[in-house]
Formats: structure tokens, sequence, C-alpha cells
């Protein structure tokens, strides 16, 4: 394996190298850090164990040195927690398209939104790791091994929440994003998150309904409506845009983008979307 092709694993499977300890072409002494480094025209692989004592193998092909770096990735994950019963290696090495390529078929997206939630997720990689076992197992991971905080999973997100599987995931990655300091300032959050998010969605059909007709017949209001909705303008979009239109649009996109953001203007956002609301109100066609 060369380095571009150990890079390429890397990147295709969404790992965080410095998330397991593991560093290329830096050489550093903090305990249990492991790495590669190129010295003298060998290549070098070195431990750092307890109280600093390294331990270094050089080798004189670099593609052997990357094939072993690779295995050692692969434990780094094991060790920190990041492989279980559930997330395997072959959950672990779903690559990027496979999980874009799904995002798109089942829910209606374009690849450019897929690879946003994928960039996104990438930056936790225990979410992300529950993403890729959703696209090859069509369900959540089981609750006991499922990422959690205060009790919610991406799961009871989903069930509790009215949000589709992958808008669990991203409220999951917010939620970790953040500090909450009980779970019933949490619950108030979420409780308030989901207020906002059904009214502007009831809101957002109806105006939906008298430009395009009806599209609760084809998909589930609650559970897919966002994405019906975003998917009928977009099909709509080369046609003369009116203020309403593009008042629906851009709305929808702040919604959609409010669930990627991780501090604190996430609820200021949600407010943006009620004032817009508040906007559609007053129209009239």
């Amino acid at each position: 394996m060369d380095r571009n092709e150990f890079f390429q694993k890397i990147s295709s499977y969404g790992i965080s190298l410095k998330d397991i300890g593991i560093f290329v072409d830096e050489h550093v002494r903090f305990e249990y850090a492991l790495g590669l480094y190129a010295n003298k025209g060998n290549t070098v692989i070195y431990a750092i164990k307890e109280r600093g004592e390294e331990h270094v193998k050089e080798y004189a092909n670099e593609s052997d040195a990357f094939e072993e770096l690779y295995r050692e990735v692969l434990f780094g994950l094991k060790r920190h927690g990041y492989m279980s019963a559930s997330i395997s290696k072959d959950i672990i090495c779903t690559e990027k398209s496979i999980v874009e390529e799904c995002l798109c078929g089942k829910y209606g997206i374009c690849m450019a939104d897929a690879k946003a939630v994928w960039d996104y997720l990438c930056t936790d990689m225990r979410v992300l790791n529950e993403l890729k076992y959703f696209v090859v197992k069509e369900n959540f991971v089981p609750e006991q091994e499922a990422v959690s905080v205060h009790g919610y999973t991406a799961e009871r997100l989903y069930r509790e929440t009215g949000l589709n599987e992958i808008e669990a995931m991203k409220c999951m990655l917010m939620i970790r994003s953040n500090k909450w300091k009980s779970s019933l300032e949490l619950q108030g959050a979420l409780k308030e998150y989901v207020n906002v998010r059904k009214k502007g969605l009831h809101a957002c059909q109806d105006r939906i309904k008298q430009l395009h007709g009806d599209i609760s017949k084809e998909q589930k209001p609650i559970e897919n409506g966002w994405e019906a909705i975003l998917k009928i303008l977009k099909e709509n979009s080369t046609k003369e845009p009116t203020k309403e239109y593009v008042s629906i649009r851009n709305a929808i996109r702040i919604f959609l983008e409010c669930s990627s953001d991780t501090d604190n203007k996430y609820f200021t956002r949600l407010c943006e979307i009620q004032n817009e609301l508040d906007r559609w109100n007053g129209m009239s066609y």
C-alpha cells in the first residue's frame, strides 16, 4: 500500500488519525502516540510508550511501512472504542461514495447536500460510524452501543422529535457539541426545536399545496416533509420565482442548515425561521 492509497482509504472511510493518536510526517513525543516519518531514505514507524520510551522500526520500502501503519489504524480504532460488536471493521470501511449514494436515493437530496452531511458528521467519528451502520443495516445501532447524551440517542431523537434518521444523527452531533447542564435543559431545548419545526413544516406544506398541490399523498408529511418540499422547489426552480416562492425556499434552507450549527446560533436560527413563517402568514397570492 503506497502513500496515496493509504490516504485515499483514510479519507474515504472518514477516519480522523489524530483522534486515535496516529501522526503521519510528524514526530511527536507524548505517551501512546504512534506515527510515521521519513529518515535518511528510509521510512520510520515509531510508538511512544509509557514515560516517553520510544520504539522504532525502519522500512526500506515506504509501501511496506504504510501497509503496517494501516494495520495500526484499524487496531487504534478498536483500542479507542470506535469498534464494537455492531460497529465492525466492515462498517468502519464503508466508503464515503456508498453513503452519499444511499442518502441521495433514500432521501431524494442532491449529491452536494449528501456530501455536506458526510462532511459534517466526519467531525465526530462515533456519529459517522452510526450513519455507516444505518446505511449498511438499514437500522439504528443497538441502544446499548449507541452514542448517548443524557439518555438521548439518534434513535430516540428520531422517535420523539419527528426528525428523519439523518436529521436525528445531525442533531445528535449538535447535542454532543454543546455542554448541557442537565437532562432537563436538553429536554427543554429539544421541545422548543420540535415545536418550531412542526409549526414551520405545516405552514410550509399549506403554502406548497397552494402552489403545487398536495404532497402528502406520496410522502409522510412529518417524516419526510422537508425533503419533499425542497424537492418540489428544486423541480420548479426553472420557473420565474415569485416573492412567496423565494421566501419559502430561503426559509427551508435556513431550517435544513440549522441542524448543522454547533454553537448557540442554532436556536437563533430557529427564531429566524419563526420570523420567516410569520411573514408567510401575512402574504397573499
